[in-house]
């Protein structure tokens, strides 16, 4: 956390996190690799790029996250939106507690 002391997030990794910006998937500087959200306390990391688009079967390429293994866009969730945005017809930006700050999910609205 931003005072140094380990946050317990069940995942098995010994890399640094948190080292790019999920808004900007080519923010990773090695080719093939784009920056995702890696658990549920939104955590960031470079993995290798998957291919799923919004509603899609995970893993899913950059700019998207996994929810119930289907991709959902990743949006700007912050007074007064900005790009990333949700496409017509992918729902509203929701910012879940599983996402790093100022980061959202196009959440399909139910009619």
């Amino acid at each position: 956390d931003a005072n140094g002391a380990s946050v317990a997030t069940d995942a098995m990794l010994c890399v640094p996190a948190n080292n790019c910006d999920a808004l900007q998937p080519a923010s990773c500087p090695v080719p093939g690799k784009t920056c995702q959200i890696i658990d549920g306390t939104g955590a960031t990391l470079c993995v290798n790029e998957g291919t799923g688009d919004q509603g899609e079967a995970c893993p899913c390429k950059g700019g998207f996250v996994c929810v119930a293994k289907a991709c959902r866009r990743l949006c700007k969730a912050v007074e007064g939106g900005g790009e990333p945005y949700c496409q017509e017809g992918e729902g509203i930006c929701v910012h879940y507690n599983r996402d790093p700050q100022g980061v959202g999910e196009c959440t399909p609205q139910d009619n």
